[in-house]
């Protein structure tokens, strides 16, 4: 009588009875107060109280009495009332009815499957109240079938035909259920025989037609939404092969005290909670320890599906790599899988492309998944995860010392004091997530080491102010172990428990790699320790041999440093978490290390994408975490220029500035760069990027500084002419950089105040130029900025002549003059306009005019379009050259 679960089938059957009470048919529940049965079963039911046969939302037949529309429905558990129901959808073609009722069975399926899809030859269980034996005697059933597959009835209607033994009167809309989830394949309508020849439907007792889940479903639009797995399966997947689960259910894990947020997670759970809605996987990206896990639990509680009713917590296989067939397919669950081990949790592109297909299987039974992955795992594999992942970055942890208030207010609201002691919260600022569950488990173990008074007050057992203070000073002990155990690893070789130099660097490689074969990790200590200064090799002499024999082993130092070897051969920390601190330790240790890791790290980045993101995180992790921006300027410019990587020096930059303690330190550096010509690119790299931010004003100041760095003031040369200006790259770059800021819509109104600023104060500096030219690009109000400025105002025209004066020497000062002719050229008032302007900057030329019409690039941007640009220059020039004959005469007759 029971499903796979332990759920009793009968809660979710009924039985359809006349008015008098007898049996007709059977039914089941979809949905709360929503069942299914065969429509033919309605009309018996009908027929037999008053001899009509209605349809379903038609006008009621004269003379048919109230309530005609409805049936009798009894649970089948016995001793529960009747009640009724109304029928709100049929299919006479199809042999289907849906009912509609205020009340309800016990429970309802889980799940329907297209019928469409079933093998010959799938085993399914049918439920009803059925003729026992053929002489009337009607009690719960159930019997045993296999489906035949798809099949056509006489009348032409196509159904689902299967073998059902045995099968009599009463079972006419009980539900098909497949072995092995008890999914609803099909409704029992009739039994049938057909012979070679045979067209008419005969009844029997073997075979049986089965209306299809298909058009069911149709019936159901509007009335219920049941999970409905409408994939290509063409049998129950296996249970006995999915991960294991430890599940709560969904209300407790919402109404969890322990819950802490950081006000950083709220952008998270936004694009968590739309990606939910649009039924995606969701994958949050995060460092270890930040409380990725309780975060995907509770985006699952507040944001999954509304009919979740549990979530479930997956255990990876104990061997063996994660394979599709692992997934699990429950309805209505909520699903948490953490992948955190890169070397061995990251999934495989076999798993990544599966999860296309996955996701529309969870959406059908209305479950939904968060996976949970590190930062490095997720950078595996982001280009092959399909777009039905969607992926949150999760940067932090909330605050600790809330966390364990938190934890400690639910198991003992009395412990809270200690979490509330500055020692204690000192120790517990910055530390992660999962660390701060450690402390929860430190505070209680050492609590429980000290009995507890009876209070005068309300008489309850309370610990004393002394004993609170001490479980404190205990704890902040136990908190700030991590360093001393560092000390003990990097004590005196010999020292007990200190590492040996080669397990120092071995130690130092594994950290800085992540994972290393353990067949290449002498190879790449050896290297590192090379540039640390120790000879590339030794000849192994007696004494030589004698010496390494009497130091600890590999595998010795491999334990001593809290590392593992994996089923794979790689070698990983226990913990991967402690990375970082040890490479912290070594660096704020030993000073001299600084310059040979920084260039370990450098050099081993290559080519590869994965190391140079890796190089980047450890270099900021050294630079940015440990505040040593000294070491950027005095060693690590010289590091990256070596190798050829700047783009490492940018990228660490780029987050220096972010960086509340590094920021101001890190601008002066731009600023001092934008003096060195070689630095230009890794300037205009950070500052492009703090354009867009709150530091808009200081970018621009370095930008303007890397064109202007060198030059004289009083020069008359074009900017790419004086010998101490920047170069035509530089003035390439800044122009493109510049030019983003123009057509910015958040920020051209901001630029072109402050470059117009520019121009009028110092005209022909090189950055007035390349501002003016940037702004040569942008519109004012949808009019082409050149357009909109004042013609007679001699910054203008100043500015304007120093471009002209650039055209013959840098290509970058052709292409936006070029644009601005196009755009100009195409509109009558905007042509006059360009061309007077440039009348007053030729003007401001003298001689130089000729260099102007020389220029063929602009004048065949006029040309095509329509414009004869040369011949109405010289026109308007001779015109200004009358005009200022005309007015000095007029000045001397005066």
């Amino acid at each position: 009588m029971t499903e796979r679960g332990g759920r009793d089938r009968r809660d979710y059957v009924g039985i359809v009875g006349d008015s008098a009470g007898n049996p007709v048919g059977t039914c089941f529940q979809v949905a709360e107060g929503i069942l299914v049965t065969a429509w033919h079963v309605i009309e018996q039911t009908w027929g037999r109280d008053s001899g009509i046969a209605l349809d379903v939302g038609g006008p009621r037949e004269a003379g048919a009495p109230e309530g005609s529309r409805t049936v009798s429905i009894r649970p089948m558990p016995p001793g529960e009332p009747s009640f009724t129901a109304e029928v709100v959808a049929a299919d006479r073609e199809n042999d289907l009815a849906v009912l509609r009722s205020s009340n309800c069975l016990k429970a309802s399926v889980e799940l329907l499957a297209a019928s469409d899809k079933q093998a010959s030859g799938t085993a399914f269980t049918t439920i009803g109240y059925a003729d026992h034996v053929g002489v009337g005697e009607f009690k719960y059933r159930t019997l045993k079938g296999s489906v035949n597959g798809l099949d056509q009835k006489p009348d032409n209607v196509v159904m689902l035909g299967c073998q059902l033994p045995m099968a009599t009167t009463g079972f006419s809309g009980a539900p098909l259920l497949r072995a092995g989830d008890d999914a609803v394949i099909g409704v029992q309508t009739s039994m049938f025989k057909k012979k070679l020849g045979d067209t008419a439907d005969v009844s029997a007792a073997e075979l049986c037609w089965a209306a299809r889940v298909e058009i069911l479903m149709g019936l159901l639009a509007g009335h219920a939404d049941p999970p409905y797995d409408s994939s290509d399966r063409d049998r129950a997947p296996d249970p006995t092969l999915w991960m294991g689960a430890s599940s709560r259910n969904r209300d407790q894990a919402w109404a969890d005290q322990r819950w802490v947020e950081s006000s950083a997670w709220t952008p998270c759970f936004e694009t968590g909670a739309a990606a939910l809605i649009d039924m995606r996987i969701v994958v949050v990206a995060a460092a270890d320890g930040v409380g990725a896990t309780t975060f995907a639990e509770r985006l699952l509680a507040s944001h999954g599906r509304i009919d979740i009713d549990t979530i479930s917590h997956l255990q990876l296989p104990d061997i063996g790599e994660l394979q599709p067939k692992h997934l699990p397919l429950a309805v209505r669950t909520g699903y948490v899988l953490d992948l955190r081990d890169p070397s061995r949790d990251t999934p495989s592109s076999e798993l990544l492309a599966s999860l296309r297909g996955y996701a529309a299987e969870l959406a059908g039974r209305h479950s939904q998944l968060v996976i949970t992955m590190s930062e490095q795992i997720w950078r595996r594999c982001a280009a092959e995860a399909p777009s039905e992942v969607a992926v949150i970055h999760l940067k932090e942890s909330p605050d600790a010392a809330k966390i364990v208030a938190a934890h400690l207010a639910q198991a003992d609201a009395q412990l809270v004091a200690v979490a509330n002691d500055k020692a204690v919260t000192d120790l517990l600022a910055g530390r992660t997530a999962a660390r701060a569950g450690v402390a929860v488990k430190q505070i209680l173990a050492e609590a429980a080491r000290y009995s507890r008074v009876v209070s005068a007050h309300d008489g309850t057992p309370q610990f004393t102010d002394h004993a609170l203070r001490t479980i404190a000073e205990s704890v902040a002990v136990q908190l700030d172990d991590y360093e001393e155990h560092l000390n003990a690893l990097f004590a005196a070789p010999g020292a007990v428990g200190a590492l040996s130099p080669d397990g120092r660097v071995r130690l130092l490689a594994v950290c800085l790699e992540g994972s290393a074969q353990l067949g290449d990790l002498n190879a790449l200590a050896t290297d590192l320790a090379t540039d640390m200064g120790r000879p590339s090799s030794e000849a192994l002499t007696a004494e030589t041999a004698w010496q390494h024999l009497s130091e600890p082993g590999l595998h010795a130092d491999l334990a001593a440093m809290d590392a593992r070897v994996n089923a794979d051969g790689s070698v990983t920390l226990i913990e991967p978490g402690r990375a970082a601190a040890i490479v912290r330790y070594v660096w704020k240790s030993y000073d001299d290390t600084r310059v040979p890791m920084a260039r370990w790290i450098v050099r081993r980045a290559g080519t590869d994408s994965r190391r140079t993101i890796q190089a980047v995180d450890w270099l900021c992790e050294l630079v940015i975490g440990l505040q040593d921006q000294d070491f950027v300027s005095k060693y690590l410019v010289d590091i990256v220029t070596e190798y050829g990587r700047h783009d490492l020096l940018q990228q660490v930059m780029a987050r220096a500035v972010t960086d509340p303690h590094l920021r101001r330190s890190s601008e002066a550096l731009l600023y001092t760069w934008a003096g060195q010509p070689r630095m230009h690119p890794t300037v205009h790299a950070v500052c492009r990027g703090m354009l867009t931010g709150d530091r808009r004003e200081v970018a621009l100041t370095r930008l303007r500084r890397t064109a202007d760095h060198g030059d004289n003031p009083g020069r008359s040369q074009p900017p790419t002419r004086s010998a101490g200006s920047a170069t035509p790259e530089t003035l390439a770059n800044l122009l493109e950089i510049l030019a983003e800021a123009a057509a910015d819509p958040d920020l051209s109104v901001w630029f072109r105040h402050t470059a117009e600023a520019w121009f009028r104060a110092r005209p022909r500096k090189p950055s007035s130029v390349v501002a003016f030219a940037a702004l040569l690009s942008a519109d004012r109000e949808d009019i082409p900025w050149l357009c909109t400025v004042d013609e007679d105002d001699p910054a203008v025209s100043d500015t304007f002549a120093e471009l002209l004066r650039a055209l013959d020497e840098a290509e970058w000062a052709r292409r936006p003059l070029t644009d601005c002719v196009t755009s100009c050229s195409g509109h009558d008032e905007w042509y006059v306009a360009m061309v007077r302007r440039l009348t007053k900057a030729v003007g401001a030329m003298g001689a130089a005019f000729a260099l102007f019409t020389s220029a063929g690039s602009l004048a065949q941007a006029a040309v095509d379009a329509g414009r004869d640009l040369v011949k109405d220059l010289n026109e308007a020039y001779e015109q200004e050259r009358r005009a200022r004959r005309a007015l000095r005469a007029s000045a001397m007759q005066a």
